[in-house]
């Protein structure tokens, strides 16, 4: 059954996207002509924004947007990317933010909630999150996917340096709204930090915080109590299961690439306060 779901969602994104494209532009036309705000969960993937976007969605309703990419050079990139894999087509949020980045300057007032993961386990999520722009290459014939392919893969793509949290931040915060959050110190006491310029209010929450400070992080940012909603999109409860299980197990990085990771402006800035249980959970067990 979820084999056949999975075909069945491939199959129209690949040769529906035109049709999906115009139904998205009705949308955004009413949304534009009601005159609402836009409340938009802009994160990097497999940061664990789900739950935070169904919480706001039972609260805001269409006025909630979760996307990726805004940049328009975030969005092209993804783009080329996504058409040149084995995937073959468009993500339906990538199609979004290209709509909704056509419109975006004409709301009065924005609000973006972007969370953050510690960096590897972000990583070997988005790996199988997006494992289908590698086709064949991994996958069996059930759709579950090869170990050793996918360790391969890891090991030889796995980006220590922390650049690609940088460069999001850099493309799709500070390009977009003007706020650059590496000038300004963040509380990992605290889990979370609010940001405003010009007509843009920023939300980071850190995830591993996030069902800590969820209440106070949404009073602070809305000024009104929302509830959450627990999500069951996680990567335990999907195809590949069994081998995202081995992967995280199997994963461990000499200490000196872990260190690179450490030293990078990304993890000094918001999780300086891991170094220690980073290297325990990744480094070398050897």
């Amino acid at each position: 059954m979820l084999k056949n779901t999975i075909k069945f969602r491939r199959f129209c994104a690949r040769y529906f996207s035109l049709p999906i494209r115009f139904m998205i532009r009705i949308y955004l036309l009413i949304w534009r002509v009601k005159k609402r705000s836009p409340v938009i969960v802009l994160t990097m993937g497999k940061v664990g924004s789900s739950s935070l976007y169904k919480s706001l969605k039972r609260y805001y309703g269409q006025s909630v947007f979760h996307l990726h990419y805004l940049s328009y050079q975030g969005i092209s990139d993804s783009k080329s990317l996504h058409i040149a894999s084995c995937r073959k087509s468009l993500p339906l949020h990538l199609i979004i933010s290209e709509e909704l980045r056509k419109v975006l300057n004409e709301s009065h007032q924005i609000k973006i909630i972007t969370l953050i993961r510690e960096p590897i386990s972000r990583q070997i999520s988005s790996l199988f999150q997006n494992i289908d722009m590698y086709g064949q290459d991994v996958e069996l014939d059930d759709l579950s996917v090869d170990f050793k392919k996918v360790m391969k893969i890891l090991e030889s793509s796995v980006d220590l340096t922390c650049k690609q949290e940088e460069i999001w931040f850099d493309h799709e915060i500070r390009s977009l709204t003007g706020i650059d959050v590496f000038l300004f110190d963040f509380d990992v006491k605290k889990g979370y930090m609010i940001y405003e310029k010009n007509n843009y209010k920023l939300l980071l929450i850190r995830m591993e915080d996030l069902d800590s400070v969820f209440e106070y992080a949404m009073l602070d940012f809305f000024a009104k109590k929302i509830n959450t909603v627990k999500s069951k999109n996680v990567g335990d409860q999907k195809i590949y299961k069994s081998t995202y299980k081995k992967v995280k197990n199997a994963v461990n990085y000499d200490n000196t690439m872990i260190k690179k990771m450490i030293d990078s402006r990304f993890f000094k800035q918001f999780y300086h306060d891991y170094e220690t249980s980073v290297i325990e959970r990744w480094g070398s067990r050897k």
